[in-house]
């Protein structure tokens, strides 16, 4: 795969949030006031505001686990070049620039408020959303609010007017505020000391429909690579796991199923003074379909990642490209796999040798690998978890760049 430079713009900012301490002071105001209930349009590029999820949460060590819903403010945001009735509808409490000027003068240093009345603080405001949404459409990314989040335009135009690439392009909001409001349904209980890996989801999903028993060196050998190393470097029983498959409904299209695939013994490959790791997979199949066992290559690749990390420790974000069409042995968008939390059971887990956690495996695309060169794993894999493409893999899913 061949990762393509990407020219970055700088967008000079002339107003007088080019100065940082001015900025800081907008970008409180901002924080504080959507926070507090209300909604801001940052005029030419969207509205910001919150709204409230409930999170299930899990906190764990070796003697006690405690399962509590945690009920939280987010800062989100919605795409909007100007404003017109259905968006006054929606968002009750809208605050527009020149509101936001009346609350951000007396807020700004001496040296700046007593030279700057709020018809020249409105211009500069409105010259500062200009130039954000500029530098999203041109670089597909800004960090002009960064104590608020990132900007990130995606599916954006390359060579288009800014017009057609604003309408274009589909711009998020990466932001890590968020506020605990409540506490909800909390419990605790004894950690159980699980025998199999498979057991977490056994409690969720019933027993597994069908095992499937994995030898490593077979699988390395069909993927093309060398064994020799391996079969050096590791004990006969470590060659060899088994991958339970569990399916459901799928919530949301009533005609599909959802697959689980999990590894159970490669947590023994990582030394017991570190975190151990579990692999899942999951893909989706019309209902009464056979279940395929073209994942099984993917999360071997997985295995790779695990293997070749350091102390056999896999992190999330980590990332492995190769030949995809080969690998599976069908026609495929997909470029390589990437290491993400397994959201349905995200907390560390316990058996006789130790602690883990499940990691799942996630067929990428060439753009998204890309994406993870130029900005960070981390900006992908919260990309990824923010359009809900972060747990399935599809051989023909769609790409979200």
């Amino acid at each position: 795969m061949e990762n393509k430079e990407v020219a970055r713009f700088d967008i000079d900012d002339c107003s007088i949030f080019a100065n940082k301490r001015n900025k800081r002071i907008l970008e409180e105001l901002l924080e504080q006031i959507v926070f507090d209930g209300l909604k801001v349009y940052l005029e030419g590029l969207g509205i910001i505001y919150t709204k409230e999820v409930i999170d299930p949460c899990s906190y764990t060590s070796n003697k006690e686990t405690i399962h509590r819903k945690e009920h939280k403010k987010l800062l989100v945001f919605e795409k909007s070049y100007e404003l017109n009735s259905f968006h006054h509808s929606k968002f009750k409490n809208l605050l527009e620039t020149k509101e936001l000027a009346y609350r951000l003068h007396p807020r700004l240093p001496f040296e700046v408020n007593s030279q700057l009345n709020i018809k020249g603080l409105i211009k500069e405001l409105k010259k500062f959303f200009e130039n954000l949404r500029s530098e999203i459409l041109l670089n597909g990314k800004s960090l002009k609010l960064s104590n608020i989040g990132t900007f990130y335009a995606l599916k954006r135009l390359e060579n288009a007017n800014w017009q057609d690439n604003f309408a274009q392009s589909d711009i998020v909001l990466l932001s890590n505020k968020e506020e605990i409001i409540k506490i909800s349904d909390q419990y605790k209980f004894k950690t159980p000391i699980f025998r199999s890996s498979t057991e977490p989801l056994e409690v969720v999903y019933g027993n597994a429909t069908e095992l499937i028993k994995v030898n490593v060196v077979e699988e390395l050998e069909a993927l093309g690579y060398q064994t020799e190393p391996i079969i050096k470097e590791f004990k006969e029983e470590e060659l060899h796991f088994e991958v339970s498959v569990f399916t459901h409904s799928n919530e949301k299209v009533s005609d599909e199923e959802r697959i689980i695939y999990c590894t159970n013994g490669i947590r023994r490959i990582t030394p017991q003074d570190h975190k151990a790791t579990e692999l899942t997979f999951q893909t989706s199949v019309p209902t009464g379909s056979q279940i395929p066992t073209w994942p099984i290559k993917l999360m071997m690749l997985g295995w790779i990642l695990l293997n070749s990390s350091k102390n056999k420790v896999l992190s999330t974000g980590t990332i492995l490209n190769v030949d995809m069409e080969q690998t599976i042995g069908n026609k495929t968008n997909l470029c390589g796999v990437c290491a993400v939390p397994f959201r349905q059971l995200p907390s560390l887990y316990y058996c006789l040798e130790g602690e883990f956690q499940f990691i799942n495996i996630l067929g990428i695309t060439d753009k998204e690998s890309n994406f993870s060169v130029q900005n960070s794993a981390e900006s992908l894999v919260d990309i990824l978890f923010h359009k809900e493409y972060a747990q399935i893999t599809k051989i023909n899913r769609r790409d979200i760049l």
